[in-house]
């Protein structure tokens, strides 16, 4: 809670003029002058981020981005060629990347287009000859903006801010993932937030409920205090529960792994009580190229990260690729990429990189607990075929076996015919979020429609309890992957559904950890009984909410169905 300080666009105009022939090498080096300072400034930030006890990778992934050769190149070349300023040089070239960017389907890939706005801001302030624009803010106020970068937030932390609201964004972008990193509550995606919040105004804002509250009243504020006290004591809770099993009050053993997508992250969710990894995204291997990493990138990055496990179980997914973000050399456009040569059918389609990719995995295996996830299968033919590139590696490199192989449940047809895939697999992994939206039919990021996206709508609670059934029929272990693992009511129906394995973000391990020893497996089964037989989405989501009341009676709620947002 604080005062509120709206910061407005930075609306800098990007100046152009023409040069000279003559004058291209001098622009060039002003450029070459102004990304050497930029990268300078940036290592400044990170030291103030390592004094803060937040995390510097993002910083060095704008330091990356600062280096990019094509970015670099580009606007060298747009100087050279088209006799222009450096500053529009950089515009322009940052127009193009950013214009492919927005074009991707996957949202953590769109937000990196932001990713490389902000670098280009800092760099054109510092072209412009001025300094980085410190956001002004007070100590204990709560700034109000349209976007910020990862490095605003980390100036922001820095001067006693102590929460951020913001008109665009998600919970992906390095904007959030910086404040969640450094402590500093959140909420993104507020829209028209500018024009509703006026300088001073007081402000609540609830990072963990997504929720802004303006010029609260007597009662509103008193109810945040409540909520700050208890949080605080919730905390410390966790913490001291970091380091106990994840079970049931009756002692039924719930493994709580977590999500990664970098190796860097391994640690933190180690730090969160994960213990192992349920879900290594492995496309991110790909991410700025064209081609397929070799085997060599593979065994190296699988490598890494089953050292940082430090002989935890990791459960590498394969490539999850969309010929959106992905596309190889010669690839048709696709009408529809989500529905298009994308994944697992896009890695049969191209068994070589596959195959470089399985060889890479199958070798870091001999020096960790591994298990390959086939990703997007949509029936047995594709497992096999799978498969039988995956035999075919493991008699290359003379293995005795191969190890755990899983199909990700997260198209209907999975679902459906779980009862003919697990015998042919060691382990199912149910990835909720795509499930829900092949299922419903809609994109949870189109505000037109993502009403509709429920995770407990009559038709996935059932084809989750169908998975486990078949699972549970030919001794297979089923885990689940998606955004419901890792929130604490729907873990419970979950556990009470019959999974026994959670991966999640590694953040939210304790909290999941802590609700679920408060129930005994019998009363998770009586919730997740009466939820089968629930007919509609808002009928579940109210008995969810009924059941996490009464196991955490501070907890506030988080469930509603059928409300257009």
């Amino acid at each position: 809670m604080g005062p509120a300080c709206v910061r407005a666009h930075l609306g800098e105009a990007i100046p152009r003029y023409t040069i000279t022939s003559a004058e291209v090498a001098a622009e060039q080096g002003r450029l070459r002058s102004a990304l050497r300072e930029t990268d300078r400034q940036l290592d400044g930030i990170k030291q103030q981020v390592t004094r803060l006890g937040g995390d510097t990778l993002i910083l060095e992934a704008y330091q990356l981005m600062l280096r990019d050769a094509y970015l670099v190149e580009h606007a060298l070349k747009h100087i050279a060629d088209d006799r222009v300023n450096a500053e529009w040089a950089i515009h322009r070239t940052v127009e193009g990347i950013t214009r492919v960017f927005d074009q991707v389907e996957n949202p953590f890939f769109r937000e990196r287009a932001k990713d490389v706005h902000f670098v280009a801001e800092h760099l054109l302030v510092n072209l412009l000859g001025g300094a980085p624009a410190a956001p002004r803010a007070p100590e204990g106020g709560i700034v109000v903006a349209h976007d910020l970068s990862a490095a605003d937030v980390v100036e922001l932390r820095r001067r006693g801010v102590v929460g951020i609201v913001l008109e665009a964004g998600g919970s992906t972008s390095h904007t959030a993932i910086m404040a969640r990193s450094l402590g500093l509550a959140m909420v993104a995606g507020v829209r028209e937030a500018l024009s509703l919040v006026r300088e001073g105004d007081p402000l609540i804002v609830d990072g963990g409920a997504g929720e802004v509250i303006a010029r609260p009243d007597a009662q509103a504020r008193s109810a945040y205090e409540a909520q700050r006290s208890e949080r605080a004591e919730a905390a410390m809770r966790r913490t001291r529960s970091r380091e106990l099993p994840g079970e049931t009050r009756d002692g039924t053993r719930v493994r709580l792994m977590a999500n990664v997508e970098l190796p860097e992250e391994v640690g933190a969710a180690v730090g969160h009580g994960a213990e192992g990894i349920g879900l290594y995204r492995t496309e991110f291997l790909l991410l700025g190229r064209s081609d397929w990493p070799t085997e060599g990138d593979q065994l190296a990055e699988a490598r890494e990260v089953l050292r940082l496990a430090e002989g935890r179980a990791v459960t590498f997914r394969t490539f999850d690729l969309g010929s959106d973000k992905f596309r190889l050399p010669g690839a048709a456009e696709e009408a529809n990429p989500a529905m298009g040569l994308r994944s697992l059918r896009l890695c049969l389609a191209e068994p070589e990189g596959f195959k470089a990719q399985l060889r890479g995995l199958l070798r870091a295996g001999q020096e960790g607990s591994l298990r390959i996830l086939l990703p997007m299968v949509s029936g047995i033919e594709e497992l096999r075929a799978a498969a039988a590139i995956l035999d075919a590696c493991v008699a290359e490199l003379g293995l005795s076996g191969r190890p755990p192989l899983g199909v990700m449940v997260e198209l209907p047809s999975a679902a459906l015919t779980a009862d003919f895939l697990a015998p042919e697999v060691d382990f199912f992994s149910v990835g909720t979020n795509d499930l829900i939206q092949y299922t419903l039919g809609v994109d949870r990021l189109n505000d037109r429609v993502n009403y509709l996206y429920h995770p407990m709508h009559p038709a996935i609670l059932r084809l989750i309890h169908q998975v486990l059934v078949a699972g549970a029929r030919h001794d297979k272990p089923v885990a689940v992957c998606g955004e419901m693992a890792g929130d604490p009511a729907l873990a419970l129906v979950l556990v009470g559904l019959g999974v026994r394995e959670l991966s999640m973000n590694g953040a939210a391990i304790p909290e999941v950890k802590e609700l679920l020893g408060r129930v005994t497996i019998g009363y998770a089964e009586q919730v997740a009984a009466r939820l089968l037989s629930c007919s509609t989405a808002a009928e579940a989501a109210a008995e969810v909410e009924r059941a996490a009341a009464e196991v955490a009676p501070s907890r506030r709620p988080r469930h509603a169905a059928g409300e257009r947002s």
